[in-house]
């Protein structure tokens, strides 16, 4: 139990955002899950009925572009999911520094804090891809 009369009326209130946060990110972790993984049902349902079923996708040039479209956006769910629980994971460890009193002389929530910003700019980087490569796709089967 944290010796809360050493801790700063700041860092009290620091503390308890962290815990309602770590709280919180469990549960939108359930609810990101659920969409992601319907859009990307749906969206790839209906790739496969609209363009391959009508042989739109015929050239590997075509086939690469929607494979790495796909790929990408796997990546954004994977990246996305792994940095909710390593928020999860910054988040207690933060706690546990306040708690012990060494919040001021380490990075709260040490390396997980980075591995969580790696994942947030990996899953930006890899959403704008996929919407590029979704782009090239959808111009290389255009016919007109």
């Amino acid at each position: 139990m944290p010796n809360h009369e050493a801790l700063t009326e700041d860092l009290l209130q620091y503390r308890a955002s962290l815990v309602s946060a770590r709280a919180t990110a469990q549960g939108e972790r359930d609810k990101q899950l659920l969409t992601l993984s319907t859009a990307a049902l749906a969206f790839s349902s209906t790739l496969m009925q609209k363009f391959f079923g009508l042989n739109a996708a015929d050239s590997t040039a075509t086939t690469l572009f929607i494979i790495l479209a796909w790929t990408c956006w796997g990546f954004v769910i994977l990246s996305v999911v792994l940095s909710l629980g390593s928020t999860s994971q910054a988040n207690a460890t933060a706690i546990r520094q306040i708690d012990s009193g060494t919040i001021y002389e380490q990075k709260p929530g040490r390396y997980w804090d980075s591995i969580t910003t790696v994942l947030n700019i990996a899953s930006s980087t890899f959403f704008v891809l996929g919407i590029l490569f979704f782009i090239l796709f959808s111009a290389t089967n255009i016919k007109g």
